[in-house]
Order: C-alpha cells, then structure tokens, then sequence
C-alpha cells in the first residue's frame, strides 16, 4: 500500500494546561504491531497570562514632576511564556479614545516577572485616563482585562489670589485681628488641604510667621481665610504669599501682595504755641507739628479743640494741608 495521511481531532480544553507527549500505535492485518512512534514533549496552554498593573492605581494623581513617571507591575504565564513583543500599555481618555501605546520591552519567564514603562505625562492634555496593559503568551491566547481606571493627570498649578489685603493697605489693630481671605481652585485633581499655607515676610525677605488656612476645597473656585493678629508682628512694611498644592503634587507660590505696612502706633503731635500761661487778645496763631513715620498721618482726622476750663468744646478747626510721613508742621488761626 502506498503512504496515506491521517489525522484526528483532539479538545485542548478536555485536559489541564500542561506539557504532554504523543504516542502513535498501529498494527498491520498480519498482526505486526508498532507503539513506537511518539513526539517530543509539547505545551497546552488555554490559560491567560496573568498580569497587574502596580503603578498608576485607579483614582492615582499623577505629574509631571520628574518630566515622567513610571508605569509598572507584573506579569507571568506558568506554561508557555509571555510573548514578549506583545506586552503593550494603552493609554485611554475619558471618551475611550487611544491617546498613547507604549511597548513594554524585557524577556520575561514563567514565574512572576516586574515590567514597567516610562510616560512623559507632559505629552498628554491634563485630565482623567484609564491604563490598559495587554500581553499575548506564546500560543497566542490574549489578556487586556487589567486595567487601572480614573487616572488623573494634572501638571498645572492651581491657581490662588488674594482679595484682601491689596498692595499697599495699611494693616491696623482695629479688633485685635484682621482677616486675609481670597480664593482657590484646582480643575483637575483637587487641592490638597493640608498645604495651603500663608506666609508673612518682612522687607528682607525673612518668614515672620506662617498660617495654616484650614478648610476643605473643591475643584470650583473656593473662598479662604484666615485670622492675623498684627499685635504679634513689629511695625513695619510686609508682604504676603498664598502657598497652595494640588493632589498631584503641583505647587504654586507665585501669588503674593507686597508692601502691606502693619502700624499699630499712634501718630505723634505737638502744639508748639501757645504756650501754657499765655494770655492773648485778637487772633491766636495756633501751631504745632505732626508726624507719623509709618503709614503716615489721615490728613481728614487732624482738628484743633479749643475746650473751656471745664471740657467743653467751644470751637472746632479742621488743619488744612497735606502731612507727610515725616514731622510736619501745622497752624489755625483762632480769633479769640
């Protein structure tokens, strides 16, 4: 008889993954029998490879603050080895669309092995993805189950003002505090709450105090504040900044008001003429000097009393003019 070809058909799934051999036995019609034939050893393999991903988690903040960061976790096939060409990292918007594919490179075994991948976060617009990684084994079969959902990437700073004080405000102890307040926000990934911070500087730059602004902070714009008894700080000229980071670790202290005078001494006066004593007929010249070496004296408040021997007030005189912050002279004139 000539050579023919035979075959049979055989479920895979019938049997547990694992290595296995063929035996091949046949016998002819004169009874010679033949249970040699066998194949080498050969894999079946209906299993996925397993694999995590480690880094991001779901719900992770992630920025830009190294230029990448690094995606990774692990992967392993007990049975036919991962397909090494095949193991690739996809990054998702919120809408399903591919933004990114990253191939993961490295040999891998059968035992547990690590992987990761670099992302340049700066390469993609700020906002909520979803990581896929994908791997084939050797026979072919195909996992893309693994994914780590609701990655925030956020590398913009949040933003923050000041609403109170302005430049140049004079700060006084009206009420014993006064109260800054302004306002936050973050779009994407949140302020983190415990690192809103404001810092009081004075004219050489040195950090005088720093107030913790308490609160929880939305992602829409937000109003802060807090209390500052200027009584704690010396007379003087300062400037405030707002210091604020977001959950991804962007910070921004770039918002600050300068030039901001705490004076809580009283301007100074004298009245030079008349002298105690004097007795005086016609017009009286009035004069004296005033100065206030800080904020400077409210030129509306300066009025001359002219009081009785018992505290009444007879007459009322608004000094006209401008007063600097340097001792100035005054003058009214009163007909007696």
């Amino acid at each position: 008889f000539a050579l023919t070809n035979w075959n049979v058909s055989f479920l895979t799934t019938a049997v547990a993954d694992g290595a296995y051999n063929i035996s091949l036995n046949v016998s002819d019609f004169a009874g010679n029998y033949n249970d040699t034939i066998q194949t080498g050893s050969f894999n079946i393999d209906n299993t996925k490879p397993k694999t995590t991903i480690v880094f991001p988690t779901s719900g992770a903040n992630v920025s830009n603050v190294t230029g990448v960061i690094t995606i990774n976790g692990t992967v392993n096939d007990t049975t036919s080895l991962e397909n090494n060409n095949t193991i690739k990292v996809y990054l998702f918007n919120s809408t399903g669309s591919i933004q990114q594919t990253l191939n993961v490179a490295g040999v891998f075994s059968q035992a547990q092995t690590n992987w990761n991948v670099t992302l340049d976060t700066a390469t993609l617009l700020d906002g909520v993805y979803n990581i896929s990684v994908n791997i084939t084994d050797m026979i072919g079969n195909y996992n893309d189950s693994v994914r780590s959902d609701g990655v925030i990437v956020d590398n913009v700073k949040p933003k923050a003002s000041i609403v109170y004080p302005t430049l140049g405000t004079n700060l006084s102890n009206v009420s014993g505090t006064i109260r800054i307040n302004g306002t936050i926000n973050d779009t994407t990934s949140l302020v983190n709450n415990g690192t809103v911070k404001l810092h009081i500087f004075n004219s050489t730059g040195s950090i005088q105090q720093t107030l913790a602004v308490l609160g929880t902070y939305s992602q829409a714009n937000t109003n802060w504040n807090v209390t500052l008894d200027t009584l704690t700080l010396l007379d003087g000229v300062y400037n405030v900044s707002i210091n604020v980071s977001d959950m991804s670790g962007n910070y921004n202290d770039s918002v600050r008001v300068n030039g901001l005078i705490v004076d809580n001494t009283k301007p100074l006066g004298s009245i030079v003429s008349p002298l105690t004593g004097l007795n005086t007929s016609g017009t009286l010249v009035i004069n004296g000097t005033v100065n206030d070496t800080l904020a400077g004296v409210d030129n509306s408040t300066l009025k001359v009393y002219i009081l009785s021997r018992t505290g009444a007030v007879l007459a009322t005189f608004n000094v006209t003019g401008t007063v600097s912050s340097a001792q100035t002279n005054w003058n009214v004139s009163f007909l007696t």
